[in-house]
């Protein structure tokens, strides 16, 4: 009976910390995404993508009134803004944290390059309230 290759990637449970990155930084990511539709915008592109989202989840999202964490609802977003990630849940006590491991160094680059430029600017308390 031959072995099974090993693979160099890491377990699902255990995500290449390299390529990981927390829930919160993923989720600030999307709703500077979010708000940065024009008015009316946010709509049409939630009827747009396939499957369509929720167009009250994303308002809940990108307004911050989620009673609890939305890890596929972010993980949506950043796929439908072209990051493949895998979220991985961490119990922590009661709770559960998550992490995002990007499939790629590239993609996490790119990401991380994007967060950083939207960080630079602002956004309106009343931008995030539409």
């Amino acid at each position: 009976m031959q072995q099974p290759e090993t693979s160099p990637h890491y377990h699902i449970a255990f995500p290449n910390p390299a390529l990981s990155v927390p829930y919160d930084k993923c989720l600030s990511y999307a709703q500077h995404c979010l708000c940065s539709f024009p008015h009316g915008g946010l709509k049409k592109w939630t009827e747009q993508q396939e499957p369509p989202f929720s167009y009250s989840a994303l308002v809940s999202l990108k307004r911050s009134t989620n009673r609890k964490p939305a890890p596929l609802l972010v993980q949506r977003i950043l796929q439908a803004f072209g990051f493949r990630t895998n979220p991985v849940a961490r119990p922590e006590g009661k709770t559960r944290t998550y992490v995002y491991e990007f499939a790629h160094e590239s993609d996490l680059n790119n990401f991380t390059h994007q967060l950083s430029e939207f960080e630079k600017v602002k956004v309106p308390a009343e931008a995030a309230s539409v």
